[in-house]
């Protein structure tokens, strides 16, 4: 089991640049006045969260919305932690039954079906919402709407900054909808955390109002009752696991992937692997697999290095051409012209959309046919 590091922020800095932003990235805020940072990741494998600097004993866990607040004269404020990244059983190799089954559990949570929520304080004594990317989400803003007008989690928050424990809360509503339908608007209290240890700590003991919602806990004797019981549950996501090592594991129910189409049936169909590796869903077939499908997972593996490589290589040359870019769009698409691989993608990036999301659509369109998609593989293995 790996302890997962409590970085600083250099560290967090150079686990980006070593990385490229493809794989880890830091998002610049100003936030009342106040530089926030968060960094956060798209494309990471297993080894990149396990090893992310070779020759150096940090790993990358916390990189899920780890956020970072200044001071006006630059110097740090305060760091605040966000839920470290766990694993789906089966997902990956520390994750795998034959691994974790001898554990032994502490808590089972029910794994709810919104956006997760956590709140920030400021060096003037603000407080803001955020989700793990960002301050201005529509998620975001409905949590903060919840907390102006909500005084028992108000005073749970308020409680929070005074003893430094970072609360992480799921937003649910009828209009966050994902796949579980909500009645009501809320911020459902999941798990808390020491900020300067990053210790778990039991949200049940923390003496807060009654009208404040929490997770609900369930008992299980064994991790295989929970794996029975995920192949015949309906309208549940599913479960989160921890382990009295501090080790947690996510489990879904058969119902969810169902619903997704994530049916693991979809390995043997390149197009269906390389959205799924571009919609960052992979992680949810793997976690279908056995440990003895050796085969399947390589084979996912095979395309996961060609879509990254390649990814790279439109974003290196997507970034070298932008250079270019003085303002004058006539000018740009004279230089343009003649380069029919990157036009598209520079003069879509010039009207002002994201680059990795018209990278990612771009490649999903090109490779939504097997036939394509089997071609595409083979030009770019």
């Amino acid at each position: 089991m790996r302890t997962p590091t409590l970085l600083t922020y250099e560290e967090a800095k150079s686990i980006v640049d070593i990385n490229g932003d493809l794989i880890f990235y830091e998002s610049i805020f100003i936030v009342s006045g106040y530089k926030v940072s968060i960094f956060n990741y798209r494309l990471a494998q297993f080894n990149n969260f396990i090893s992310p600097i070779v020759g150096s004993s940090i790993n990358a866990l916390e990189m899920r919305g780890l956020t970072f607040v200044f001071n006006h004269d630059g110097s740090l404020f305060k760091r605040y932690l966000m839920l470290s990244k766990f694993f789906n059983l089966n997902q990956v190799p520390d994750s795998l039954y034959d691994v974790v089954h001898s554990y032994e559990i502490s808590n089972v949570m029910n794994k709810e079906d919104g956006s997760l929520i956590s709140f920030i304080q400021l060096p003037n004594g603000e407080i803001v919402s955020r989700t793990k990317m960002s301050f201005d989400s529509d998620q975001a803003i409905e949590a903060y709407e919840i907390y102006k007008s909500d005084v028992h989690i108000r005073k749970l928050i308020k409680w929070s900054f005074i003893n430094d424990v970072c609360l992480y809360f799921e937003y649910v509503s009828h209009k966050n909808r994902i796949v579980l339908s909500y009645t009501d608007t809320n911020l459902i209290l999941l798990r808390a955390r020491c900020n300067k240890t990053g210790k778990s700590i039991d949200i049940r003991t923390i003496e807060c109002d009654e009208e404040v919602k929490r997770c609900e806990f369930e008992i299980f004797s064994s991790l295989d009752d929970i794996i029975e019981l995920s192949n015949t549950t309906k309208d549940k996501e599913g479960w989160v696991v921890e382990f009295t090592n501090g080790y947690v594991i996510k489990i879904k129910t058969k119902w969810y992937f169902d619903i997704h189409h994530l049916n693991f049936d979809v390995v043997s169909r390149e197009n269906d692997i390389i959205r799924l590796i571009l919609n960052e869903e992979i992680d949810d077939v793997l976690s279908q697999l056995s440990e003895n499908d050796i085969e399947k997972r390589e084979f996912i593996q095979f395309i996961t290095n060609i879509v990254n490589h390649r990814f790279e290589e439109l974003l290196h040359g997507v970034d070298e051409r932008i250079k270019k870019f003085d303002g004058d769009v006539k000018s740009f698409v004279n230089y343009l012209k003649d380069d029919k691989e990157y036009f598209y993608y520079c003069m879509e990036i010039v009207n002002g959309k994201d680059k990795y999301q018209v990278i990612k659509e771009r490649l999903i369109k090109e490779t939504a046919h097997l036939r394509k998609a089997q071609e595409w593989i083979q030009k770019y293995k």
